[in-house]
């Protein structure tokens, strides 16, 4: 089978555009559950039991990394797949599955003998099921994907995540404690799979051939592999600030961590799947792979820098809103650490530009360049507290960001300078909402809480509008932003060359 790929650039973008908007709708909607859950869960289940579930997590989120191998992301990247291929990629997605379904049974018992919980040993295996369904439904949900189907795909998510949070709420009613979670869990995984198989029309109907399958093992290792470095620089910030710096202090760093870890949960990497799969759909040398890249670029900056720049501007008043007054020291770690959230904001689409030019070994490399330079700032700023780190880790990332882009988008068609040129006025726009912001926290309304909170929005409307007015491009990207939004209804300009029409 050759899955059906899109024949113009137009229809590529139109789909594209289509899948922005289900896409944002669909995070939404799951961002809504997540805090429906966290809030009524609060109340129904004991803090003990719900320890006991982030004790089992932390051992399967480990795993989670490897829960295809990075076949999803190969598959979607790949330009042609046969039938037999197809087949060896479901059994190879469902072993792996299985692996991972009797590693985490096999290892319950030592998990709980390290942290003490005999109850850990019934609760992980409880969980184990899901690593099978996430391989049972792991190649129709990267078909679906291949195909630009994202309208299909958003729809069985966001019914699986409503489902699964009622049935989650149900259970802790029900008085299930930690096996609450599970529930949820086990119902969004298996709905996630069974709701696949129904829209993907492909079925294996010749025997598996293993031609071309090494190549996708290769891609998806490397993945898997650039995925495993990252988790643990993260890990190295959060084991030295608690080994160091005590509890408390990890609670402020990763709870400001946690704030900004939203936006690209459910903006910028769902959005780079989308660039990652148009991408895939054009030639890698061709001048429409440039142009989509820069779109994506341009797209996900403009949805995401703005809640960096806020927040680098007035972290008081975030920490205030989000976490409440008895968190305010976390407001100069939550700054310094919205620096690095924007940096890696600002080069999430060049990693869908590696791997859609088959250059996906090269995360790895800056990956493993980037891992002992980052350790070792850590290691200095230890010495001016949490802050130091996240100053220290801001200021690294700064500094490697434009090697890193560089050597991710060597040899593809789109240029450093091509990328910061399709970012420069999302850059712009969030510089003058970051520094209306400050202003207006400042000078406008001084003084409590909800006066400064005022003066910060009132300034960083005041920002955006002029530059706004500053430049009639700028204007003419947000009208391309506007239509890719889950509201947006008239057909709009789907090309950021049409900020040239403006000028």
């Amino acid at each position: 089978m050759s899955s059906p790929i899109p024949a113009s650039l137009e229809t590529v973008q139109e789909k594209a555009k289509h899948g922005h908007r289900s896409t944002l709708l669909s995070q939404g909607l799951r961002l809504v559950c997540k805090a429906a859950g966290v809030l009524v869960l609060a109340r129904l289940v004991l803090p003990s039991e719900q320890g006991l579930f982030a004790m089992a997590a932390s051992f399967t989120l480990l795993l989670w990394m490897f829960r295809d191998m990075g076949l999803g992301s190969a598959t979607v990247q790949n330009a042609n797949l046969s039938e037999g291929l197809c087949t060896a990629l479901l059994w190879t997605q469902i072993g792996i599955g299985l692996a991972l379904t009797l590693t985490t049974a096999a290892a319950a018992p030592f998990v709980a003998r390290f942290y003490g919980q005999p109850a850990l040993t019934s609760l992980l295996g409880s969980m184990s099921v899901s690593f099978l369904f996430i391989g049972i439904g792991g190649l129709p949900r990267s078909l679906l994907v291949r195909e630009l189907r994202f309208r299909e795909l958003n729809r069985l998510e966001s019914i699986s995540a409503v489902t699964g949070t009622v049935a989650m709420i149900v259970a802790a009613v029900l008085g299930a404690g930690a096996y609450a979670f599970v529930v949820f869990l086990l119902v969004w995984e298996f709905l996630c799979a069974a709701l696949a198989w129904m829209h993907c029309p492909w079925r294996p109907r010749v025997r598996a051939q293993c031609d071309g399958l090494l190549a996708l093992i290769r891609t998806g290792l490397n993945l898997t592999q650039y995925n495993a470095l990252n988790y643990i620089t993260q890990l190295i910030e959060t084991v030295a600030v608690g080994q160091y710096l005590g509890a408390f202090t990890l609670g402020l760093y990763n709870r400001s961590g946690q704030m900004l870890a939203l936006p690209m949960a459910h903006v910028a990497e769902p959005l780079s799947q989308i660039s990652l799969t148009a991408l895939s759909r054009v030639t890698p040398t061709s001048s429409e792979f440039e142009i989509q890249s820069s779109r994506s670029a341009n797209i996900i900056a403009h949805l995401t820098l703005p809640i960096a720049a806020f927040a680098v501007a007035a972290p008081e008043e975030v920490v205030h809103i989000v976490l409440g007054s008895q968190w305010a020291e976390a407001a100069p770690i939550l700054r310094w650490l919205a620096v690095s959230t924007a940096i890696t904001q600002i080069i999430q689409s060049a990693q869908s530009v590696a791997v859609a030019a088959g250059q996906s070994k090269r995360l790895i490399q800056t990956a493993l360049v980037a891992f002992p330079i980052v350790a070792f700032a850590v290691a200095l700023g230890l010495r001016q507290g949490a802050v130091g780190v996240a100053m220290a880790v801001a200021l690294t990332n700064l500094l490697l960001a434009v090697p890193r882009l560089w050597w991710r988008l060597r040899g593809s068609p789109v240029s450093v300078w091509t990328y910061l040129k399709a970012i420069q006025l999302p850059l712009l726009s969030s510089a003058m909402l970051g520094a209306g912001t400050a202003l207006g926290r400042t000078f406008i309304f001084s003084g409590d809480f909800p006066w400064r909170l005022l003066g910060s929005l009132i300034g960083a409307g005041v920002g955006v509008a002029l530059a706004g007015l500053i430049s009639p491009s700028l204007r003419a990207e947000w009208r391309v932003v506007w239509a890719h939004l889950p509201w947006a209804t008239k057909t709009q300009p789907t090309s950021t060359t049409a900020r040239d029409d403006a000028r």
